[in-house]
């Protein structure tokens, strides 16, 4: 019998949203975007946010393909839950790294 993957796929999620939570939430990230700052200082803010908002995005892509996956009747495979919420899940752990 194959495991359920309907409980894996909302492990992935578990793990996104804790990640989304120590990561922003959690920390103190600081992106005060000043709109009269210049140079290099700015340039790297700008970045900072930008990567937030990329998470952000991600883990949204994250609760989409598990919702997918929950609303579905049949198990979902293996190969659709790395294509699906996995991938989400690596591109958000990915942005919020690069944020640090």
């Amino acid at each position: 019998m194959p495991p359920d993957r309907h409980q894996l796929a909302i492990a992935i999620l578990a793990i996104a949203t804790a990640a989304i939570g120590f990561g922003l939430f959690g920390t103190d990230v600081k992106l005060g975007i000043d709109l009269s700052d210049a140079g290099t200082t700015a340039t790297l803010r700008w970045f900072r946010f930008g990567l937030v908002v990329v998470a952000l995005v991600c883990y949204a892509g994250v609760m989409v393909t598990v919702g997918r996956i929950l609303f579905r009747e049949d198990n979902a495979t293996g190969r659709e839950l790395v294509l699906g919420p996995m991938r989400w899940m690596v591109l958000e752990m990915l942005s919020l790294a690069l944020v640090f």
